[in-house]
């Protein structure tokens, strides 16, 4: 699997509460499993349209990994028949975050909208 780039799906507060603190929070389901769940660059909308609401202003952060303080494993998710990244570290730090993706509701789930780019630290 490609590690060029990966993706974190958010909400529109824990992407605030991020800029407040300097690290993207942990979901309760990350939590849960003992690891931060992440996309590919082939899976994030998709990700974005099973697990949030159009209430929830989902954003798409881009990811370099090279920058994250952990392991990556890619592993089967038999629900959704794929291999995704998962991240087995504490947290991942706003400094790994290249840019942000804006995610409109869309006819069938979620689109991309406005790229903003990041100054790298």
């Amino acid at each position: 699997m490609s590690g060029d780039c990966l993706y974190r799906v958010i909400t529109a507060l824990e992407w605030q509460r991020a800029q407040e603190t300097g690290w993207i929070p942990r979901s309760e389901v990350d939590q849960r499993d003992g690891f931060i769940h992440l996309s590919s660059a082939e899976s994030f909308l998709e990700t974005a349209t099973r697990y949030f609401s159009p209430a929830d202003r989902p954003l798409a952060l881009e990811l370099d990994p090279s920058r994250l303080p952990g392991a990556i494993r890619w592993e089967a998710v038999p629900s959704r028949e794929q291999r995704f990244p998962h991240f087995y570290g504490s947290s991942l730090p706003l400094s790994a975050v290249r840019s942000i993706v804006e995610l409109h509701p869309g006819g069938d789930g979620f689109a991309v909208g406005r790229r903003q780019e990041l100054n790298a630290p």
